[in-house]
């Protein structure tokens, strides 16, 4: 375990986060111990929701929390019409913690964008209840989201045409101020996670994002505070959008 310096600089930037619950970002992979066991710590009643779009009650994701010691309640919410779904919504909405797997971020967006499911989410947060996520599951934390409506991007992809990825506003923002990528350095993503910033200075400069990357087997515990502790056998990668543009509409060199 190691405390990530510099936290005070983004307590600063990202003063949002200090009303709402703690948060869990995994950058994917395998089990972080430390890091679900904090996680079920910030949960005085133990039991957590798990919710994803698959409908498979054996994903490593429950494991790992009763493991830890969280009573699970898994959740599969796998269409639109199930995201309107009363006796759902109304579970979410006072849930003490919600965790997202992994999978297919877009499978996230394009079931429960604009539904009432999206907004129990975040009223749950508001209301302080703890909110973790794995992989694509953490991808869709940020206030602005790689939603991969067109599949995956790579950093040669990303940095040749930042302003044709697609980025998405607004989902379930847990995380304001930050746009968050996963399997980091072991996919060499930090060049897309530099031209999504790109992207955005131009097209919002000023409105300032911070670029959260998460190795594998690595997570980051935020807490209501703001502080940041790094668990696990990677590291926790931070990128500063700049605060003026650039021009980037000829691509970046890779």
């Amino acid at each position: 375990m190691r405390a990530l310096a510099g936290v005070s600089v983004l307590f600063w930037l990202v003063p949002a986060v200090l009303a709402q619950g703690p948060v869990l970002v995994h950058g994917g992979g395998g089990d972080v111990r430390e890091a679900y066991d904090w996680f079920v710590a910030q949960v005085p009643s133990k039991q957590v929701i798990v919710l994803d779009y698959t409908g498979d009650p054996g994903i490593p994701t429950v494991r790992r929390l009763e493991a830890s010691g969280a009573q699970v309640r898994y959740l599969p919410v796998a269409s639109r019409t199930a995201a309107q779904d009363s006796s759902i919504v109304q579970a979410v909405r006072a849930a003490d913690a919600l965790f997202f797997p992994g999978g297919n971020q877009y499978r996230y967006v394009q079931r429960w964008a604009d539904t009432p499911l999206q907004r129990a989410i975040q009223a749950a947060h508001r209301r302080g209840a703890a909110i973790g996520g794995t992989s694509a599951g953490a991808m869709i934390l940020g206030e602005v989201v790689f939603d991969a409506r067109d599949g995956t991007v790579t950093t040669p992809d990303a940095l040749d045409d930042p302003m044709g990825i697609p980025l998405l506003d607004g989902f379930l923002n847990i995380l304001p101020g930050f746009i968050v990528d996963t399997h980091f350095a072991e996919r060499g993503r930090i060049g897309r996670l530099a031209a999504w910033l790109a992207q955005r200075t131009v097209r919002h400069p000023t409105r300032f994002l911070e670029g959260l990357g998460v190795d594998t087997d690595t997570a980051v515990a935020i807490e209501p505070d703001g502080t940041m502790t790094v668990f696990g056998d990677g590291t926790l990668t931070l990128l500063g959008q700049p605060l003026s543009g650039i021009d980037v509409e000829d691509g970046l060199d890779a």
